[in-house]
């Protein structure tokens, strides 16, 4: 009897199992063919003309000695002292006169 109430639950695990191995299957393959178009384009490369490598070597070793020079004698931040004057006026308490109070006499 448990057996044929659970076999619509055993039925969708077995279907879910077969989602998941088809997914990691497809990412697998899919590495892969990423990984061989990698490869085939580093055959096909050319190299690059001495001169473009002097450059980008002198551009390079060009940043480097600018970001060391900024590390070591940082820009010093100039700082002026500024005075400033703020005037504060309290107003004085208003008095009001107080009413006399007027009581009824029979």
């Amino acid at each position: 009897m448990d057996i044929k109430k659970n076999v619509q639950r055993v039925g969708i695990v077995g279907v879910n199992l077969l989602i998941v191995a088809l997914i990691v299957l497809g990412i697998r393959e899919k590495d892969e063919s990423r990984f061989s178009a990698q490869i085939e384009n580093k055959e096909e490369l050319t190299p690059v003309d001495s001169s473009v490598t002097e450059l980008q070597n002198k551009m390079a070793t060009d940043r480097e000695n600018k970001l060391r020079d900024l590390n070591n004698t940082p820009k010093e931040i100039k700082q002026e002292d500024t005075v400033t004057t703020n005037t504060t006026v309290t107003p004085e308490p208003v008095v009001t006169p107080k009413a006399d109070k007027k009581t009824k006499t029979s």
